[in-house]
């Protein structure tokens, strides 16, 4: 038996021209498609190995940083506990202050030393001026002054006086000097003279004089003209030349009267006794 081939059908011309658009279009999108998938970048495959690189040398810097802080924080803490060793060496070798060394306990006056009720200052003590008071006819009951002479210079402390007669105050010894010398105290170079002026107790008041001195006399910063008088107060500035001191009064004749004089009995009154205030209304 023959058989028969069976030839293909011919595409239409439509058919034809529908698959030549199509192809183009296919080729078109497939270059499209490659552009949208990314492709692998040598820096993106690398970058994981790079971080990994990185981070190595971060960690270290950190191990090393908290290392030196904390060598930090030791050498501050050793540094505290030298110091505070060395503050208590100290204060165990200083001498306590419930102690005193005999020097020092013999800077302060003895309530002892003065007659009963005559209060004492902060000198250590106190002369009696002018000297030999009962040889110059002073008497005993004369009134007495207690005063001291402050910041006469650096160091210098309290100068206790008392004052039972007229003193002069200046340069030197009696009889051409003073009764109360200065030179200590640079009275010379200061321009105090050798007889420069007085203080005069009497029962009320004490009384500066100046006498005739060179460079003149002061009181609380006034010029003090010669051969006057000026009642002197508790903590009074004066300047003899250029040396200026305090002078401090301690106790007069009526303070010391009235501190060795008896105190009045005073009645006490029970409360039964107490009467209501009448105001007249």
């Amino acid at each position: 038996m023959t058989e028969e081939k069976k030839e293909p059908t011919p595409k239409s011309e439509e058919t034809k021209a529908e698959e030549t658009v199509k192809k183009p279009a296919q080729a078109e999108a497939a270059p499209a498609e490659e552009s949208k998938s990314p492709s692998p970048s040598p820096e993106s495959s690398g970058g994981t190995k790079q971080t990994e690189q990185l981070s190595e040398p971060d960690a270290e810097e950190a191990d090393s940083a908290d290392e030196e802080q904390s060598d930090a924080q030791d050498d501050i803490q050793s540094e505290e506990e030298r110091l505070l060793d060395k503050a208590k060496s100290r204060a165990d070798a200083s001498q306590p202050t419930n102690k005193l060394d005999q020097r020092t306990s013999g800077t302060f006056p003895l309530a002892g030393q003065f007659a009963f009720g005559t209060r004492g200052g902060e000198a250590a003590m106190y002369i009696e001026l002018p000297i030999n008071a009962s040889e110059k006819g002073i008497s005993e009951t004369a009134p007495r002054w207690r005063i001291e002479l402050l910041d006469l210079g650096s160091g210098s402390g309290s100068l206790g006086i008392d004052i039972v007669g007229d003193i002069v105050i200046g340069r030197g010894n009696p009889p051409d000097g003073a009764d109360l010398d200065l030179s200590p105290y640079k009275a010379a170079e200061k321009g105090v003279s050798r007889r420069h002026a007085m203080l005069r107790p009497t029962a009320n008041h004490l009384y500066l004089i100046d006498l005739n001195s060179t460079n003149g006399t002061m009181h609380n910063a006034t010029p003090l003209g010669k051969g006057i008088a000026r009642s002197v107060r508790n903590n009074d500035s004066i300047t003899l030349g250029r040396l200026t001191f305090t002078l401090k009064i301690i106790q007069g004749p009526k303070s010391a009267e009235e501190s060795a004089a008896p105190k009045p009995n005073v009645e006490k009154k029970s409360p039964g006794d107490t009467k209501p205030f009448d105001a007249g209304l």
